[in-house]
């Protein structure tokens, strides 16, 4: 995948545990601050991915 986190730098696994912010910016869990942004949606990148249509493009299953 091809989406990193803006905190750590590590590329997203389909299978880890993601937080979606206010400005559709994917962080992994552990690195999320509230103080960056407000909390929109989480869990598994993958889920995600198909449950919001702007990721789309990025997700191998459409």
């Amino acid at each position: 995948m091809d989406i990193r986190c803006p905190e750590c730098g590590i590329y997203f696994d389909y299978a880890d545990e993601v937080v979606l912010d206010e400005a559709n910016t994917l962080t992994h869990t552990s690195c999320y601050s509230n103080a960056i942004s407000f909390k929109k949606d989480s869990g598994k990148t993958m889920d995600i991915l198909q449950k919001y249509p702007f990721f789309h493009k990025s997700s191998p299953v459409n």
